[in-house]
């Protein structure tokens, strides 16, 4: 009895361990460097004062990404903002603007493949907790003055799940 009574108890062990999220967390720019677990990503075009605090800093030249030991790659992104988001070892959340609209990519820092871009939204993605996005939508252009908004969950593997609508 002892014995089955353990072997449910790693059985649920394993299967918690399977389910266990991908944590995200902000990462924030280093002068125009974002450094993290071994990678050092270089951001490239910027014209801002990065010394003055008025100023929000941005880059329009794309990343060169230098792995732990590996050979640099480069991703050529539009212009780029803070904020910056990690997942997991190696996956950086990117936000890009152009007008008004923004969008998330998402890039493996191993090799530099784009693997996923957000849905078009306003302002800055919020993280909340350690894995889910919440986008803000305008929907002034259909004749509402408040936004609306959309979530994308962060998966186990650390890729996006599908975004949906609601508060």
């Amino acid at each position: 009895m002892r014995s089955f009574v353990f072997a449910l108890m790693l059985c649920a062990v394993a299967d918690y361990a399977s389910a266990a999220t991908c944590p995200v967390r902000e990462i924030k720019p280093e002068g125009n460097f974002l450094h993290f677990n071994g990678y050092t990503v270089q951001l490239e075009g910027s014209d801002q004062d990065l010394g003055d605090p008025g100023n929000v800093p941005l880059w329009d030249q794309g990343l060169l990404i230098t792995p732990p030991g590996g050979k640099q790659c480069s991703v050529a992104l539009a212009i780029i903002e803070p904020p910056f988001f990690v997942a997991g070892n190696h996956t950086l959340y990117v936000d890009t603007y152009s007008g008004s609209e923004h969008t998330q990519f998402l890039v493996d820092a191993r090799d530099c493949s784009g693997t996923w871009s957000s849905p078009q939204y306003i302002g800055p993605p919020r993280l909340e907790g350690a894995d889910r996005f919440i986008y803000e939508v305008s929907s002034v252009a259909l004749g509402d003055s408040k936004n609306e908004s959309f979530t994308v969950k962060i998966g186990p593997d650390c890729m996006p799940g599908k975004p949906v609508t609601g508060p």
